[in-house]
């Protein structure tokens, strides 16, 4: 990965990473800092798809790499109760974390995934704004956004 993204920057062109765990994040960060040579900040409008299990930290590194997260919050309805059998409420609770990444200062995207999911931006926009899981559970209060963006 790491040879193309630096052939990539160096001819000037967009990288998107899919990048749905942490350390597929951190992997990401590894060959932005690999690749990037000694200009780790310039603007090459490089993102990384899903990014949900996103940390703290690597929230930090998006934005001082000016790395966009393409979240992808219907997991918080239609996957969360297996993401918290799976991965445990306190990383369920962050996944996808748009309401931190514009307090980061980012412009996160959000998505589906044909066919994993519907085609459905109300859906998107549903899931981001309320965060409720298929068993009626909040999923990270404090990641809800507001439909109106200010």
């Amino acid at each position: 990965m790491l040879a193309g993204t630096k052939k990539c920057y160096d001819a000037g062109l967009q990288v998107l990473f899919h990048a749905n765990g942490d350390a597929a994040i951190d992997f990401l960060l590894e060959a932005h800092e690999q690749a990037a040579g000694g200009d780790l900040t310039k603007d090459r409008r490089t993102v990384g798809i899903h990014s949900q299990f996103i940390r703290p930290d690597q929230i930090a590194k998006y934005k001082e790499y000016g790395i966009v997260p393409a979240f992808f919050t219907d997991h918080t309805f239609l996957f969360a109760d297996t993401h918290i059998l799976n991965r445990g409420r306190q990383q369920t609770d962050f996944i996808s974390p748009m309401k931190s990444a514009y307090a980061a200062g980012l412009q996160p995207t959000n998505h589906t995934d044909a066919f994993v999911v519907p085609i459905d931006q109300m859906l998107a926009t549903w899931t981001a704004v309320n965060r409720v899981s298929r068993n009626s559970e909040i999923i990270g209060a404090e990641e809800r956004i507001s439909p109106i963006l200010r």
